[in-house]
């Protein structure tokens, strides 16, 4: 357990309520806040279209005409608000920190990008100097040249502008008519009505007109298309494999944004929770989803949210209210027909995101971009802002799970097998009795030894192979069962060698015992349900030593204990340790057949 929850700090994983622990290894449902946890929550510009042509790669912008280039990042760096900044800790850096508004620091972005410095713009155009600029309603602001033109740039949305545009830039600073089929050209490509995309604009003033310096969208007329960009908020690099491997052990994954359907469908599409290939899988609007689930009386109609709950994979368009109900709803739900509740994990970020996350069964929260209001209510914080530590805390979760169930179920097996035994012994002469000594290096000495034998590293084990079934008590009622009939023909076996013929018996039995000790840890440590030799053999190296090491010194134990006043005897024949060693091979076989039948490790 040591070692798992340093594993937890050294990936940056914080476990700021120690409960969660109960929940996290049985996660079977894990919801996903878009904005700032699928994605970065930074836009940057991931395609433009200048001079007739779409382009994706930036390199192909920068062999277009240096006169373009320097139009197009005065337009850009002079119509984007210079209170915002963007500081890279190094060149291409995925996660910049971005200062003031985000849209505007995904343009100079963009700038730098094409090798531009709007640092040097702004010093060649010193906001002081504007003739007039507005940066409300849309951006626009208007120069006076070297030359003493005085030119209007214009940046706004999408067909907004595009309205307002009679000529577009087709090659180096020519320019020709945006007409309707132009028009239909980009509109073919891409829908600018409903993703984001920025147009950026110009005019040259005529000598004498007139300028209305409170409202200069009435100056925004007979505009020339400079370049229309494609703003994006990017995927970050781990969800989509973080994603997949929850998806393939069977973990529900969902996406919950209060974005829209169009955003929404990319996002989801790209790392896998949607396509438009599985129509099983819903993508619903909040307010639709809410009035699905609810009855008359506007409370959660619990067959409406169970047949929704398999279904729904994306949840767009959703308040934090909706966000919440969604929550509580699935957690009212089973998982398919095994009749076991879901175990609900949200992953978030924003202020909008608390309420789903306080109602939720294991709360992951964003360290770094998390919102003061989301960090209150978390129970395990990325504090990198890292998806993979998601996958990362329910792997260690369930390992921390998995050597806790064992070494209880080690301890109860030894304890129960070796009490019963002394009980019996001490009411049945005939039954022969270990001494004091003998039996606290049954369970003391050999028992701790193997007990920290569980803290030794063992591969060749994916703790997310499968989702675990919720239970409240970490031995459930099949593995009880098991233990007791495991326990119960141990008891025989002992009682067997102790009415035998055989001299030395105590020594006999005490050495049966822990041979016995050495079985049940080499089924619960090395075996987990694999029987290839050749893996366990490879994987489990460390734990082959440690279970050398613990015969080694019972050796020395019971053959030289005469010499050191502890036991009166003189040792036991070979005999006698081959029968110990095949009565412990007999408990192994027992042992691996229970965990078969009862499907757990016993």
């Amino acid at each position: 357990m040591k070692e798992k929850t340093k594993k937890l700090a050294t990936c940056k994983i914080g476990l700021v309520d120690l409960t969660v622990l109960d929940k996290l290894p049985y996660i079977t449902t894990l919801l996903f806040d878009k904005t700032g946890t699928l994605t970065f929550d930074k836009f940057c510009a991931t395609q433009l279209y200048i001079q007739g042509k779409f382009h994706q790669n930036f390199d192909d912008v920068k062999k277009t005409s240096k006169e373009f280039l320097d139009l197009l990042a005065s337009a850009v760096c002079v119509t984007t608000s210079y209170s915002a900044e963007v500081h890279e800790r190094f060149q291409g850096d995925l996660n910049p920190r971005y200062v003031g508004v985000k849209i505007g620091c995904a343009m100079l972005r963009m700038l730098k990008s094409l090798d531009f410095s709007y640092e040097r713009i702004r010093k060649q155009y010193p906001e002081d100097n504007f003739i007039c600029s507005e940066y409300r309603r849309y951006n626009a602001v208007v120069v006076q040249l070297e030359d003493g033109i005085k030119r209007l740039f214009v940046q706004d949305y999408g067909s907004d502008i595009l309205d307002k545009c009679s000529r577009i830039i087709s090659n180096d600073l020519e320019t020709q008519s945006l007409d309707n089929d132009k028009l239909d050209e980009i509109s073919a490509e891409w829908d600018l009505d409903n993703g984001l995309y920025k147009v950026v604009a110009y005019r040259d003033l005529e000598l004498n007109e007139n300028l209305d310096t409170e409202n200069l969208f009435s100056s925004v007329r007979d505009m020339t298309c400079i370049a229309i960009i494609k703003l994006d908020d990017p995927l970050r690099p781990q969800a989509t494999e973080v994603v997949e491997r929850c998806v393939n052990v069977g973990i529900d994954v969902k996406m919950i944004t209060g974005d829209s359907k169009t955003r929404a469908e990319s996002i989801a599409s790209q790392c896998g929770i949607w396509s438009s290939k599985h129509t099983a899988k819903l993508v619903l609007e909040g307010s639709e989803f809410e009035s699905q689930i609810q009855d008359d009386e506007g409370d959660i109609d619990h067959e409406k949210m169970s047949s929704l709950a398999g279904k729904l994979a994306v949840l767009y368009r959703s308040s934090p209210d909706e966000k919440y109900v969604l929550v509580q709803g699935l957690k009212q739900c089973t998982v398919g027909t095994t009749g076991k509740r879901r175990v609900v994990a949200v992953v978030g970020d924003g202020t909008n995101d608390a309420l789903a996350l306080a109602e939720s069964d294991v709360a992951f929260v964003m360290g770094e971009e998390g919102t003061d209001a989301a960090k209150s209510t978390a129970q395990v914080m990325l504090e990198d802002d890292n998806l993979q530590s998601v996958v990362t805390a329910i792997v260690l979760a369930r390992g921390i799970y998995d050597n806790v169930t064992k070494c209880i179920n080690f301890h109860f097996i030894n304890a129960f097998t070796v009490a019963l035994y002394s009980l019996v012994s001490a009411c049945l002469e005939s039954v022969a009795y270990i001494g004091i000594l003998s039996l606290l290096w049954a369970l003391c000495t050999s028992n701790v030894l193997l007990t920290l034998g569980f803290s030794v590293k063992g591969g060749g084990i994916d703790y997310l192979q499968k989702p675990l079934e919720f239970r409240p008590s970490l031995i459930s009622a099949g593995v009880r069962s098991a233990l007791l009939i495991q326990g119960v023909l141990q008891l025989a076996v002992l009682l067997g060698l102790s009415l035998s013929n055989f001299a030395s018996k105590d020594i006999l039995v005490l050495n049966t015992v822990v041979f016995m000790q050495l079985a049940n840890y080499a089924n619960l440590k090395l075996m987990n349900g694999n029987l290839e030799v050749t893996k366990i053999c490879k994987s489990h190296r460390a734990c082959f030593i440690v279970i050398i090491a613990v015969m080694a010194v019972h050796v020395l134990f019971v053959e030289f204990g005469l010499y050191v006043g502890l036991l009166g005897t003189d040792g036991i024949s070979v005999r006698s340790w081959l029968l110990s060693a095949v009565c412990g091979l007999i408990s192994l076989l027992s042992s691996r057949m229970l965990s078969v039948i009862f499907k757990s490790a016993v």
